[in-house]
């Protein structure tokens, strides 16, 4: 009897793996989207009270800066049940980190361990298929490609939609070998939390049906009879689903911001659609990526805005085909040939479960607003691991039998250490983002974000000459961000930001006009071209330049009277040697603080030339 075979010993081991291999990320605090789904969504900080308004509304609905912009994406986004447990959480345990990320390593563990159960039944005709069933099950809680997953709670949709999807397919697995019907109410419920998790489990619905044609040889009719509680439970979904997501304001759009819509190119002055055989060549590319970052899961980022759109010259597109076509012909082979080996069925079952669910997040059917992301790979991984060692054991029965174990041991070696050194990076937003920014140099986003915390570090630092490091470099990064995305508002305001407090003045105009144009309503952006306005102004009289700087300053005063402008307007003024319009400035001033006594001796200072 191997190790696999005992009773509850593996499944116990599995568990034990996954808590040490993410014990590191319990101590880790919010990072990135969790501000969406936990310290920004106002439904979440509800507590239980927010609850009904979570499964009333559009996913993002809650999370204000996204007002009127949940349906950013066409079909919008319908994932409530993690929103509900973070709201739960919320409410007794309030902003501390730990609570939640003992949850999000609970879940991964608890999923490993339904893994094992359900390959371990599934695999029961396999030539040991306990051993198999361990080994994929070691494979996937070890793949470094997991650490947004279990790192990021905001991935705890992912989580908990392949673990209450495993529990639907292990409930109508033994549904069917048992013959008894009563657990369908069970499996309807699972795969309805499922779906309410993550919407990508609907693919469940069709892998589950077909686990049983593949691996207990079902008709395909008695395959779908088999799958009507997943059926009537999808169509319950998608019934309430359309309901909430069609109700919300704006309807579905897709945006004309290539962070939400990456298939868009500058023309120089305008993000337009770009042809069909860049986007398919992209797809490809990106495919092609994914598939690479499975098996060499090196190095990971948090951010893939850094992919570029590719035509079909690229050598890159045409690997990402061939990847897939092999990938594909493997599949279909070992489907044909499973006869002779039952190992095929699971290496053939294994890629349709792989290209089905990568697929769905590939922009082919619709668009996901980006190219791809680490957490898009967490349900195809089951596909991938499963082909994997099913693959693995047919070569090394072939060619060298004794060497299955120990070369899959050292695999798992590799990736633990990987997974290991890849979770410190998630301490933090700071953390995150500085060490990604080496892997995605050329990401917009990246960029626009890593600056912005430089400049805020950078203003809190109170040595001068690291203040002016900190502002330079921010300011670096900051200019990327915009070559790359010219119309990043975002951008705009911290680079204007970055080169006001460097004294850059024209660079600041610059920037804050570019941001004032492209959001004329944001205070922000007003207040900041004022600002900037007003300080280019004073440098410019200093240079002797003062119809220049009564021209910058004038603007500041249009866009929001205040003294500053009025009364330096007057100095300007008077310095040109014009007192009727000095004075006129200084009523001006006065007008708007009738009662200051410092503005009424400024005038006679003003008029005097003093």
């Amino acid at each position: 009897m191997s190790f696999f075979d005992k009773k509850y010993l593996p499944a116990l081991a599995l568990f034990v793996l996954a808590l040490a291999l993410y014990a590191n990320t319990l101590g880790h605090g919010f990072v990135l989207d969790d501000q969406i789904v936990i310290t920004q969504n106002d439904y979440v900080k509800q507590g239980w009270s927010g609850i009904y308004d979570i499964f009333s509304h559009d996913t993002f609905a809650g999370y204000s800066r996204l007002a009127g912009q949940e349906n950013s994406l066409p079909g919008g986004r319908y994932r409530p049940l993690s929103l509900a447990v973070f709201a739960v959480f919320y409410s007794i345990f309030g902003e501390n980190t730990l609570p939640y990320h003992v949850l999000a390593v609970l879940l991964y563990a608890l999923t490993g361990v339904l893994l094992f159960v359900l390959l371990r039944n599934l695999f029961t005709a396999l030539p040991q298929g306990t051993l198999l069933a361990g080994l994929t099950t070691g494979l996937f809680i070890v793949h470094p490609v997991h650490t947004e997953v279990v790192a990021n709670i905001k991935s705890c949709d992912e989580q908990l939609a392949l673990l209450f999807g495993l529990g639907a397919w292990l409930a109508t697995l033994r549904a069917y070998d048992t013959g008894k019907k009563w657990s369908w109410p069970l499996t309807g419920l699972l795969f309805f939390l499922a779906c309410l998790s993550k919407e990508n489990a609907v693919l469940l619905a069709i892998l589950v049906p077909f686990s049983l044609v593949v691996f207990r040889k079902a008709s395909i009719m008695g395959a779908l009879r088999q799958g009507i509680p997943i059926y009537l439970a999808l169509t319950a979904f998608l019934i309430i689903r359309a309901a909430v997501t069609s109700s919300e304001a704006g309807g579905p759009t897709m945006s004309a911001d290539p962070l939400n819509n990456p298939f868009l190119v500058w023309n120089g002055s305008a993000w337009l659609p770009c042809s069909a055989m860049e986007r398919a060549a992209t797809v490809l590319y990106t495919l092609g990526y994914q598939l690479r970052l499975l098996a060499l899961p090196h190095p990971l980022t948090s951010d893939y805005y850094h992919l570029q759109l590719q035509s079909c010259a690229s050598p890159a597109v045409w690997f990402g085909l061939l990847a897939l076509a092999v990938t594909a012909f493997i599949g279909i082979f070992s489907l044909r040939k499973q006869a002779d080996n039952p190992l095929h069925s699971a290496v053939g079952f294994g890629i349709v479960f792989l290209l089905l669910t990568i697929g769905l997040t590939a922009n082919i059917l619709f668009p996901i607003g980006a190219f791809m992301a680490e957490r898009f790979l967490y349900l195809p991984s089951v596909g991938f691991c499963i082909a994997a060692v099913a693959g693995g054991k047919l070569l090394f029965d072939k060619y060298a039998t004794k060497r299955l174990v120990p070369f899959f041991v050292v695999a798992k070696v590799v990736f633990i250490l990987l997974t290991l050194l890849r979770n410190p990076a998630w301490k933090d937003n700071a953390t995150l983002l500085g060490t990604d920014i080496h892997t995605s140099t050329g990401s917009p986003k990246l960029n626009s974000d890593y600056g912005t915390q430089l400049l805020e570090k950078g203003l809190q630092d109170k040595d001068p000459t690291k203040r002016q490091e900190l502002l330079a470099k921010a300011q670096q990064h900051l200019r990327t961000a915009l070559d790359h995305h010219p119309t990043y508002y975002d951008a705009y305001l911290a680079h204007g930001a970055c080169s006001y407090y460097l004294g850059e003045f024209d660079a600041a105009v610059a920037s804050y006009r570019a941001a004032f144009k492209l959001s004329p309503q944001d205070p922000k952006s007003k207040l900041g071209l004022q600002y900037a306005l007003q300080a280019q102004a004073d440098a410019q009289h200093q240079k002797g330049q003062t119809d220049a700087a009564i021209t910058a300053m004038t603007e500041a005063w249009q866009l929001q009277p205040d003294t500053l402008s009025a009364t330096h307007l007057a100095i300007y003024y008077r310095a040109k040697n014009e007192p009727a319009k000095a004075v006129e400035w200084m009523e001006k001033a006065v007008e708007l603080v009738p009662r200051d006594e410092r503005l009424a001796k400024k005038i006679i200072d003003v008029t005097s030339g003093h």
